[in-house]
């Protein structure tokens, strides 16, 4: 989704945009929504299927950035 869309959400749910970047904008808007805040935090054990951001967040977190982070091994398979 693109950041314009992205505001528009926001102001359609009252949140001021300001300054925010796109991944800290979507996360007020998950709260908002009442779900927890975790777009690009923990997308890589997200088992919400239903959640509008999903594939974008996902996308975001490549396995051998994940490991690297995490301090593990990626897999080869």
């Amino acid at each position: 989704m693109e950041m314009t869309e992205v505001q528009k959400k926001a102001k359609r749910l009252g949140i001021k945009i300001d300054n925010f970047k796109k991944a800290d904008l979507i996360r007020k808007i998950q709260i908002k929504e009442g779900n927890p805040p975790c777009y690009q935090i923990n997308g890589r054990s997200c088992d919400n299927k239903k959640c509008c951001w999903r594939k974008e967040c996902r996308v975001k977190i490549p396995d051998r950035l994940f490991c690297l982070v995490l301090g593990r091994k990626a897999s080869t398979s």
